[in-house]
């Protein structure tokens, strides 16, 4: 029976097959953003495994405390220092719609997306180290770790410990946002100096893996395609639209059958009522 994916580029797909035969594990998510939409870890929050979900915007955390109660979420920026900094949040794209995905703290990549006509709001929020989440949080080996952060991936990095706290595979957002740009350059050593090998470009995610998880490549290898035997998020939200849509019509058909059958009813009961009208006329005549 196929399964969902939720997130953008099939990456649940990728750490399913190369993960898929390990017990429920433990995830560490920077910029994690909604619970469902184009995200990495909703399919394996319903198997059972839960993690720490990282994000600076006020309401994508609401959503996660709303929407992933077994979870550790946190309402914070990771930098390579603790402290406090500005942090953009997306508001909306030049059309009015959903922008949240561009959310950052590089005012750079602001300023881009501005010209663009996206609109965005400052807020200054608490920013900790990536080694500071996973002292206090980690407790147990960690399956896989994300770093989605619309540019600031360096400083995410530079502030982790991978000798002390090493996820089993790390995907790091590795092309400059909405562009297909690469970046990695400007961070990758940071991984491969911790003894992480490159596994796999999807296009939009680089993916490492512990030296000592090599075998785990291998199974990246081959992009998401029929046998995974999945169906996408997006495609089974406007099937469930529609199959609500359809209800919704057919129940509207059957309320205006029934209306239509009392309709003829009262038709009936009035002509009736003419009928005896007439007759009693007639008697009085």
């Amino acid at each position: 029976m196929a399964w969902i994916s939720y997130a953008q580029n099939r990456e649940d797909v990728l750490l399913r097959r190369a993960l898929g035969d390990a017990p429920p594990g433990f995830w560490v998510d920077i910029g994690a953003c909604d619970p469902v939409k184009l995200s990495i870890t909703k399919h394996f929050y319903d198997l059972g495994w839960r993690g720490i979900n990282v994000d600076a915007s006020p309401k994508m955390y609401d959503l996660l405390v709303a929407g992933r109660p077994r979870d550790i979420n946190l309402n914070v920026g990771v930098s390579n220092k603790r402290g406090r900094m500005t942090f953009f949040r997306a508001i909306a794209d030049a059309h009015g719609g959903d922008a949240s995905g561009l959310s950052t703290f590089v005012a750079e990549e602001v300023a881009v997306h501005r010209a663009n006509g996206f609109v965005f709001e400052e807020i200054e929020t608490p920013v900790v180290t990536l080694a500071d989440i996973c002292a206090e949080h980690v407790e147990g080996p960690i399956s896989f770790m994300s770093v989605d952060v619309e540019g600031h991936e360096r400083e995410v990095l530079e502030g982790g410990d991978f000798r002390k706290y090493r996820p089993r595979i790390v995907i790091v957002e590795s092309t400059r946002p909405k562009s297909e740009e690469a970046t990695h350059h400007r961070w990758e050593h940071i991984l491969l100096s911790a003894d992480y090998l490159f596994g796999v470009f999807d296009g939009l995610n680089r993916y490492y893996v512990r030296a000592e998880d090599q075998a785990l490549i291998e199974r990246m290898q081959v992009p998401p395609n029929v046998f995974d035997d999945f169906l996408p998020w997006e495609y089974q939200s406007q099937i469930e639209e529609l199959e609500a849509e359809v209800r919704m019509l057919r129940a509207s058909q059957r309320v205006m059958s029934a209306a239509s059958d009392l309709a003829k009813w009262v038709g009936r009961q009035a002509e009736t009522a003419r009928d005896r009208l007439r007759v009693v006329r007639n008697r009085q005549r």
